[in-house]
């Protein structure tokens, strides 16, 4: 068994681990919809989603660039200590 957040799971059980998650972030998924729910309903709309997607139109240093991606993987990969050939 281990201890996340006062709360405890089995390793072995991940339909427990997923309603204890979904208890912890329960607040902050509210708060979300309610975000989406008021956007919505906002005069100014269409001017949010009209908005670019990524910043200058470059996927270069974006969250969904493969280079800073495969960086991130590599860097959590060996912050867990697992072994890479590089």
């Amino acid at each position: 068994m281990h201890s996340a957040g006062g709360g405890r799971f089995d390793a072995h059980d991940p339909e427990k681990r997923i309603r204890l998650l979904a208890e912890r972030q329960a607040g902050r998924l509210r708060e979300c919809v309610a975000k989406i729910r008021a956007i919505s309903q906002q005069a100014h709309w269409e001017r949010i989603v009209s908005l670019p997607f990524l910043k200058n139109d470059k996927v270069e240093g974006s969250l969904f660039d493969i280079k800073r991606v495969g960086k991130n993987i590599r860097l959590l990969l060996r912050h867990h200590n697992f072994k890479l050939n590089d």
